[in-house]
């Protein structure tokens, strides 16, 4: 027997009924109002309701189909998110609310299509981002992210294989970077859940292996072996998702890297630099090194930490979350409403110049340009030219990646293959040398997809971290496998 669900009638964002309930007993949030405070009905969204006894959830009359639940989502991230009228924590509730009505309709409706799986996802990203800007970490809102993850898994795992085979090749490529993600994303934000590791393996290989997903892969190594330093260096090369993803592990990390620093380094004479610590810990400054110090016991001096054996104990109140947090997840990531956005290229709120589309164009259709550096300008809100040369070999591509600065690098690559067939590619190089400051690295690091998206017809993508990313034999590899 097929399985019976229902199809939701609803064709406003919320039911005409509720409206006017709500209307009559005074229930109409700020944000459902127009600006002289008059109330507007087409502003008006679904409230959640939870299940209970006497209480119809699966009338078609209150269920929204699929395209009112687009046009909602949309309404939420673009028209309500950006208000500046009200707090960030008022206005957090109303959208966290409101997402969960969404999920509830598609839930009860048993919506399983590529057009749901986005409408989940954005649900999903809105909940690990804000998790982190709010520095929440209660019960209930894990809860609803571990609900859309989860659903997103299953999503995921019943559309992917006839995505592939109905997609062309841009958009199986698009899908799968977006699973991958995702993937990475989900597997962070539950390292300490053995068994979402033993679920990575089981994942199609072209997933299993995508940089992203080997990125957190090593992250889970680092965080089970307690190996912190490791940890900490890998966590600040994360993407701006990622980042927010792994934040609720970094405290406890951190606990555990200064409690076996304190035994490592103990003796009666001990004296431990504070910016070597700040360091290892991935903190940006000695003043809040220091602060994690006495909020463990450990006595500090002159920028040293005096460390003995039996100095470290428990915190005795709650760690302060936005001083531990620090640079490790992209400082210029600011604790704001702002910090999720609906344009998913445009993930750190950087812009890119209009000149750089047209800068493409050139090198690639026209052929007027061998190599082009792109760049943050001064005050890392938009993406704009650097250095562009009409005429470059190899060499001249290794001196523009520059140590110690962060660079977007377009190369046209000519390279040869063994049978003496000539071939060309072009490359675009994310230059974010390891000896560069946090900052600069997480900036650059988050804002690659919104430049990337300029490029029409991108043929390689190369994260590049040291020379030994950019030497010859390297890139051609790369461009071979392709």
């Amino acid at each position: 027997m097929a399985d019976i669900y229902t199809v939701g009638r609803c064709r406003e964002m919320c039911p005409l009924a509720e409206a006017e309930k709500r209307k009559f007993e005074g229930r109409v949030h700020v944000l459902e109002m127009i600006q002289n405070k008059d109330t507007n009905s087409s502003n008006m969204v679904k409230e959640y309701r939870r299940s209970a006894a006497g209480r119809e959830l699966c009338n078609p009359d209150e269920l929204r189909p699929l395209e009112v639940l687009q046009t909602t989502m949309e309404h939420l991230l673009k028209q309500i998110l950006p208000r500046e009228d009200i707090s960030t924590n008022q206005l957090h509730l109303f959208i966290e609310d409101r997402m969960r009505s969404i999920l509830q309709d598609i839930t009860i409706q048993r919506l399983c299509c590529v057009q749901s799986l986005g409408i989940v996802r954005h649900c999903f990203d809105y909940f690990v981002s804000s998790e982190y800007s709010l520095q929440s970490s209660s019960h209930a809102t894990s809860g609803l992210t571990q609900q859309c993850g989860h659903q997103l898994l299953d999503l995921y795992s019943q559309h992917y294989d006839i995505m592939i085979e109905r997609a062309t090749w841009a958009e199986a490529a698009s899908f799968q970077e977006n699973r991958a993600e995702f993937t990475a994303c989900f597997f962070l934000y539950n390292l300490d859940h053995v068994q979402v590791g033993s679920g990575v393996l089981s994942l199609p290989q072209e997933i299993r292996y995508h940089h992203l997903v080997q990125q957190s892969w090593h992250v889970y190594l680092a965080h089970m072996h307690n190996n912190y330093v490791r940890f900490f260096q890998l966590v600040q090369r994360l993407s701006h998702l990622l980042a927010c993803a792994v934040h609720r592990h970094v405290i406890d990390m951190r606990k555990r890297a200064l409690k076996v620093i304190c035994i490592a380094y103990s003796s009666r004479n001990s004296r431990f630099p504070l910016g070597q610590l700040s360091r290892i810990l991935a903190i940006n400054s000695t003043e809040d090194t220091a602060s994690l110090c006495a909020l463990h016991g450990i006595k500090t001096e002159d920028g040293f930490a005096l460390l003995t054996k039996t100095s470290f104990q428990k915190a005795t109140k709650t760690e302060p979350g936005n001083m531990l947090m620090c640079d490790i997840t992209c400082t210029h990531m600011n604790m704001d409403r702002h910090l999720y956005r609906v344009n998913r290229d445009q993930t750190s709120g950087v812009k890119v110049n209009e000149e750089v589309a047209t800068i493409w164009n050139d090198i690639k259709i026209g052929h007027k340009y061998k190599l082009a550096t792109f760049k943050m300008n001064d005050d890392s809100t938009e993406i704009v030219l650097d250095e562009l040369f009409e005429t470059a070999d190899y060499e001249q591509f290794v001196a523009v990646c520059k140590e110690g600065e962060c660079r977007y690098v377009v190369f046209d690559f000519h390279f040869e293959l063994p049978d003496g067939g000539k071939r060309e590619k072009l490359i675009f190089v994310v230059w974010v040398p390891d000896n560069c400051k946090v900052k600069p690295k997480m900036l650059y690091a988050s804002s690659k997809d919104a430049i990337k998206a300029k490029f029409n017809g991108l043929q390689l993508e190369v994260q590049a971290n040291g020379r030994d990313d950019v030497l010859f034999e390297t890139i051609l590899e790369k461009c071979k496998k392709k």
